[in-house]
């Protein structure tokens, strides 16, 4: 067993599941909001830098025979993430580049993306994206946590009477609907549904509404 393949084996695990359904699709995910994103904003920089990334790529999903690659880089061109305002155009250069390699083998493309619609200016180009990617992967959670100082669901699905201003579009409703008015297409918009829950420490237990105060101290 490959060292990178872990001690319980679990790439394999997930691919042979393949053996069960021929027709499920595995792809593997490189991201994620503790991967940072300065190496990211780094690494497409420059072409020579996106073609070393998508070799490193190609040779890892043949060795372990996946279907494709999620894009879960949080988040292009965010400055509170340390992003740069070329990420958008360098994303998007990445994203086409991997779809010309990966077409041909019939390999899968997607990119988990921010449910806040705040963030999609910065460093999504929406068009160019929907003409390579096979779908978005809307990350329709976190809207809220302990960085407030009140509690509330981290997810809600729609739009209500105090979600105003900036929070105004912080529901699933606002996420899907954002990417798609900003051109995504529908059915490539894939509602990424959360299933798991937070906890606040409330200020005075007995007001235990959304939107009470918050201590901010998360409750495991």
């Amino acid at each position: 067993m490959n060292s990178i393949d872990g001690i319980t084996g679990g790439f394999k695990a997930a691919v042979d599941l393949k053996l069960v359904n021929p027709e499920l699709k595995v792809m593997v995910a490189i991201g994620g909001w503790d991967d940072g994103s300065k190496q990211y904003s780094e690494m497409v920089s420059t072409p020579e830098r996106r073609k070393a990334f998508i070799d490193s790529v190609v040779q890892f999903i043949e060795t372990y025979q996946f279907d494709g690659l999620d894009l879960d880089w949080e988040y292009p061109g965010s400055k509170d993430r340390e992003g740069r305002p070329e990420d958008k155009e360098n994303f998007a250069s990445l994203s086409e580049e991997l779809s010309v390699i990966f077409r041909p083998r019939n390999w899968l493309l997607s990119a988990a993306v921010p449910g806040a619609v705040t963030r999609i200016d910065d460093g999504y180009d929406v068009p160019r994206l929907s003409k390579v990617l096979d779908f978005f992967n809307v990350m329709t959670y976190e809207f809220h946590g302990v960085w407030e100082d009140f509690a509330d669901h981290h997810s809600p699905l729609w739009h209500r009477s105090f979600d105003l201003n900036d929070t105004s579009e912080f529901h699933s409703d606002g996420a899907l609907s954002g990417w798609i008015r900003k051109g995504a297409p529908a059915d490539k918009v894939i509602f990424g549904l959360p299933f798991f829950g937070r906890g606040f420490k409330l200020a005075d237990p007995k007001k235990n509404r959304p939107r009470s105060a918050s201590l901010g101290i998360f409750i495991n």
